[in-house]
């Protein structure tokens, strides 16, 4: 066991003021942790595809026409009750004759875009023709040539993180229906993006958005559409001592970040001078994680990274309209929307004022059995993570867990560490668990420190870079699981995780502690069960997923981790058929001919997958 230096003084309970600017003097270098990456999913298996219905083209509903109007709409909305149709329904695609062809697409937006903007023609010709894409995914996608952000800034706009999604519904049993953009923006400026706009609202073509392309759901591309590409968005984050938003609130460390940001990007300039609470893969995009759930190894501590979000700086409408700032008192109902409604519908995120701490220790708590033991130790592993994991302190800031392995992260040193949660965890192991296994304790001088370590130019895409090739497929998925049920129902619990062990190697967040107490300024758009959730358990394999539908039926996924597959998606994704509801008549307020569109975001009206 590690040495044990005496006591030091306990940390808050409460994330500590910024009211004092801690120090910028050089901490030293800390190694990173040679754990694997926490963020990592478990192997995949592929499973059958269930069958896919698209419903014909409804040719007697009039065409959606461009809007004209510079305003968010305010009249009230229509109902809306046509999901699963063709997108040619609603916008002009490359079926239409009204389809622009590439003379035009130069001339009318190709030249009006910046010096270092880009216009990709994703077909060879006028044709809707699934065989007239003009691209070699494997070419221009192979993780073999791209690294990190090299994949996500420098390869091609239509590659995904996950490369089935190259396909519709990011089906690889369906390889004939793909998921590609006609044709694809890089943006660079706010000129690009209105630009883009203004054309699409001209010839009624759908808009989807794209950072880095990190979604199961393949949700940040659309077929026929025209995507804009944020990955190089122009933008330089920074670090302000103090922000007041339109309350009248005034933050003392706040982060701006850009709308094409990665992590990477940001950590390049708050290093360690504060702690950032963020995923802990650094080629996420910043917007694109804010806008779903959020998830971070420290959210115990620090809320979600949404609750963290204190403005939306130049939100670009539909209609070409910036917003120049979106909180609690500018926009309310968009800033709720913008908090976890899913990004690509509302608007385009250019900018967002984040929320910065104090720097801390961070200790790092490692456990896994033998091999041989697993199968033989499940029941006790998850005996003990089950009852002590709802009582502990929230400066145990989180964990990844499974079966049979947990990595927890404790805000502190490895004295607090000892205290908060080394010493039940010994003497289970000592006196309980029968089995064997390894564990490890490690502490950082900062969140920084643990995830970029001594190596500050490293590009880490960490499992990212390994995605494109072989794919998850739409069989990643995930639930919430009520913190009432695991403490009143612990046996329950046990005996099903138990039995979900022999389908896969599942693998969970640990959520609570201040997601469950924050009630964030302005109100949040995550499923209410998130508030309510211990774990987050995600599966890669469709039957895993059906088993943790089954018997957790009243809660729902985690936003960010759901599958391209989700049954009644618009009612589980925020829970219920009221919460869609409402951010639909946010979507309709402020884009109110559905130019911005992509699967499974509210107001998504184009083929659907019939999960059978």
């Amino acid at each position: 066991m590690p040495s044990i230096s005496a006591m030091p003084s306990k940390h808050p309970s409460m994330p500590p003021s910024l009211s004092i600017i801690p120090t910028t003097s050089k901490i030293p270098s800390v190694k990173p942790s040679t754990m694997p990456s926490i963020s990592a999913m478990p192997s995949i298996q592929p499973s059958p595809s269930p069958s896919v219905s698209i419903v014909p083209s409804i040719s007697n509903l009039p065409s959606v026409k461009p809007s004209l109007s510079t305003s968010p709409s305010t009249s009230s909305s229509p109902s809306m009750t046509i999901f699963n149709t063709s997108l040619d329904v609603f916008y002009t695609t490359p079926d239409s004759e009204d389809w622009p062809d590439v003379e035009t697409w130069n001339a009318e937006l190709g030249s009006r875009l910046s010096t270092d903007a880009s216009l990709f023609h994703n077909y060879n010709k006028h044709t809707s023709s699934d065989n007239d894409y003009d691209y070699d995914y494997d070419d221009k996608c192979d993780g073999d040539v791209w690294e990190g952000l090299d994949f996500i800034r420098r390869a091609d706009p239509i590659c995904m993180i996950d490369g089935d999604c190259r396909y519709q519904f990011c089906n690889r049993n369906d390889e004939e229906v793909l998921n590609i953009p006609a044709y694809s923006v890089q943006v660079r400026t706010l000129a690009d993006i209105i630009a883009a706009l203004e054309f699409a609202n001209q010839y009624n073509i759908p808009v989807s958005m794209k950072t880095t392309g990190h979604s199961f759901t393949g949700s940040s591309i659309l077929k026929d559409s025209l995507n804009l590409w944020m990955s190089n968005y122009e933008f330089q984050e920074e670090i302000y001592d103090s922000f007041m938003d339109s309350c009248g609130t005034n933050y003392n460390a706040t982060v701006s970040i850009g709308g094409g940001a990665v992590l990477d990007d940001v950590f390049a300039v708050v290093k360690n001078q504060y702690t950032l609470l963020s995923s802990d893969s650094r080629s996420v995009g910043f917007a694109g994680w804010l806008q779903g759930s959020a998830l971070s190894h420290l959210s115990r501590y620090y809320g979600l990274g949404l609750d963290n979000v204190v403005s939306f700086t130049d939100v670009v409408l539909s209609s070409g309209e910036i917003l120049p700032k979106v909180d609690a008192c500018s926009h309310p109902d968009l800033f709720r929307a913008l908090r976890g409604g899913g990004g690509g519908t509302f608007g385009v995120v250019t900018q967002m004022q984040y929320q910065l701490y104090e720097t801390t220790k961070i200790t790092v708590f490692e456990f896994q059995m033998d091999p041989p033991y697993w199968n033989r130790y499940y029941r006790q592993f998850l005996e003990f993570w089950l009852s002590i994991t709802p009582t502990l302190d929230h400066r145990v800031a989180g964990a990844w867990f499974g079966q049979w392995h947990f990595e927890v992260y404790i805000v502190g040193s490895i004295d607090d560490a000892w205290e908060l949660f080394g010493g039940d965890f010994l003497t289970w192991y000592s006196t309980t668990f029968t089995g064997n296994g390894d564990w490890e304790i490690e502490e950082f001088d900062s969140w920084y420190g643990l995830i970029v370590g001594e190596d500050q130019d490293a590009i880490q895409g960490f499992y990212d870079s390994n995605l494109q090739s072989r794919g998850h497929g739409p069989e990643v998925s995930s639930r919430l699981i009520p913190h009432d049920l695991v403490v009143n129902q612990r046996r329950e619990v046990v005996d099903f995780l138990v039995d979900l062990a022999d389908v896969e190697d599942w693998g969970a967040y640990w959520l609570g502690g201040r997601v469950n107490e924050i009630i964030p300024n302005g109100k949040t758009s995550v499923h209410p069960s998130l508030r309510e959730s211990i774990y987050s358990i995600t599966t890669s394999t469709d039957e895993g997923a059906r088993q943790l539908r089954a018997f957790f039926p009243n809660t729902g996924p985690s936003f960010n981790h759901h599958s391209a597959n989700e049954p009644s998606w618009r009612t589980t994704l925020w829970g219920g058929d009221q919460q869609y509801e409402q951010l639909w008549r946010v979507k309709q307020k402020y884009d109110p001919q559905n130019r911005f569109t992509c699967y499974h975001c509210v107001g998504y009206q184009g083929p659907e997958y019939e999960y059978n």
